[in-house]
């Protein structure tokens, strides 16, 4: 079986808080549908471009995902908890049949070593954090905590919060079948 080498050379691009999954080099992904859905769920603002659902599907691999978090600043273009689970919950129907699943989300988990921020108090996502736990996806990737870039394991799944890329960080992740592991690299260093 072939080991598959996914490049997040910019696994998530912040760009009003949206998702983006950016330099998916295998063979069978390069003829992925792209299917992007996009939300409004305030009646405040027509659309709101952080609210970004993914999904895509090749072959035994579906990606789906849900952009935006949570910030101190609660801006009325934050997701609520049940935002973001609705919106996981439609994008993994595009992708549920396939064998091996793959989450991107803006939001980490809740209570991983990827949501921790510099005073040790966890400020993930529970919706996300319950998701995984749900439905295992084999490979979680997502951002918004960028200090807290590295990986974790939440019931089987690999997470991975790659940081900032500006400051020289990605994520390499290997893929073999429903085998993951992967690193955090500094291409500056």
């Amino acid at each position: 079986m072939k080991i598959y080498k996914l490049f997040f050379w910019v696994v998530i691009v912040l760009v009003l808080m949206s998702v983006i999954v950016c330099g998916i080099t295998p063979p069978d992904l390069q003829q992925m549908d792209y299917r992007i859905g996009l939300l409004n769920y305030s009646p405040l603002c027509p659309v709101h471009m952080e609210e970004i659902i993914i999904t895509t599907v090749s072959k035994d691999y579906g990606f789906y995902g849900y952009g935006g978090a949570k910030t101190p600043f609660e801006t009325s273009i934050e997701p609520t908890e049940d935002e973001i689970k609705l919106g996981l919950r439609s994008a993994y129907k595009d992708i549920e049949k396939t064998k091996y699943k793959i989450q991107v989300t803006h939001n980490p988990p809740h209570g991983t070593k990827i949501d921790m921020i510099q005073s040790g108090v966890h400020v993930g996502s529970n919706a996300v954090r319950s998701f995984i736990e749900d439905h295992q996806p084999i490979l979680a990737v997502s951002a918004h905590i960028h200090e807290a870039r590295g990986t974790d394991k939440l019931k089987g799944s690999f997470l991975i919060n790659s940081g900032r890329f500006p400051e020289g960080y990605l994520g390499l992740v290997n893929i073999d079948g429903g085998s993951v592991n992967g690193k955090v690299l500094n291409i500056t260093e």
